[in-house]
C-alpha cells in the first residue's frame, strides 16, 4: 500500500526498472543486433543468424514496456526475417 501522495512515483520507478531489465537482457543473452545489422546480414549472407532471436524479443520486449523509443517495427523485422531463414534452410534445404 502506498500514500495517495507517492502515486506519481510508480511511472518514474517501473521505468527505470524495465530499462534495468532491458541492459540485463542485453548483458546476458548478449547483443541482439540493430536494423542496420540485420540488412547487413540479409545483404551479405542471404539470413539472419537465429540466435539473435531471443535477445531482440527481449530487450524490445522491455524497451516498449518502459515507453522506450524502440518501436515494435525492426524487432519485428529482425526476428521474423530470422525465424524466415531458418525455416527456409532447415526444412526446405535453400542455401
Amino acid at each position: 500500500y502506498w500514500d495517495v501522495q507517492y502515486h506519481w512515483l510508480y511511472i518514474p520507478l517501473l521505468s527505470m526498472l524495465l530499462v534495468t531489465l532491458v541492459g540485463v537482457s542485453v548483458v546476458i543473452l548478449g547483443e541482439p543486433g540493430d536494423l542496420a545489422y540485420t540488412i547487413s546480414r540479409v545483404h551479405n549472407f542471404a539470413y539472419i543468424p537465429i540466435d539473435h532471436v531471443l535477445p531482440m524479443a527481449f530487450a524490445s520486449l522491455f524497451s516498449i514496456l518502459a515507453g522506450g523509443s524502440l518501436g515494435p517495427e525492426a524487432p519485428l523485422v529482425a526476428i521474423c526475417g530470422a525465424i524466415g531463414g531458418f525455416i527456409s534452410r532447415k526444412i526446405f534445404r535453400q542455401k
